[in-house]
């Protein structure tokens, strides 16, 4: 992930940066959905599919929604992240599921940063069908194959 792409997806938005309260910043970004989708897709696509939305229909409330719940369906299939809702992003009183959208970003984020380090995953061969360890976990195997 180079910096500019994850700079790319936010300046459409740097009209919501405050630096006076980073908390309401950080809501309106979520609140907004894609930003959140644009953070998932810089994960290797080859592992965790693309989220694919019309990024351009930023004022669309119905868009706006989707985004939120297909952050919150990949982050939950994807790493395991607790389970929150399209409200829990939207409604500022509630601050239990706020937070397990903050974990699923932070989780993201670790993500990409471990991506980043190891560098570029070499290609999977998807004719194969042996196991391979997967995410250096090796109680968790992958079948590569039909």
């Amino acid at each position: 992930m180079a910096q500019d792409d994850l700079q790319a997806g936010f300046n459409l938005y740097s009209d919501l940066l405050n630096e006076a309260d980073p908390v309401a910043c950080i809501r309106g970004l979520f609140a907004i959905g894609i930003p959140l989708c644009h953070l998932f897709n810089l994960l290797p696509h080859r592992l965790y599919p693309k989220i694919d939305l019309d990024f351009t229909l930023r004022d669309d409330e119905y868009m706006k929604r989707i985004a939120i719940a297909q952050f919150a369906l990949r982050s939950n299939q994807a790493f395991g992240c607790s389970h929150f809702s399209i409200n829990d992003v939207l409604d500022p009183a509630a601050t239990i599921g706020f937070h397990k959208a903050l974990n699923a970003v932070s989780v993201v984020l670790d993500q990409l940063r471990l991506n980043e380090i190891k560098g570029p995953a070499k290609q999977l061969d998807r004719t194969s069908t042996k196991e391979v360890p997967y995410k250096d976990d090796s109680n968790v195997h992958l079948r590569i194959g039909q």
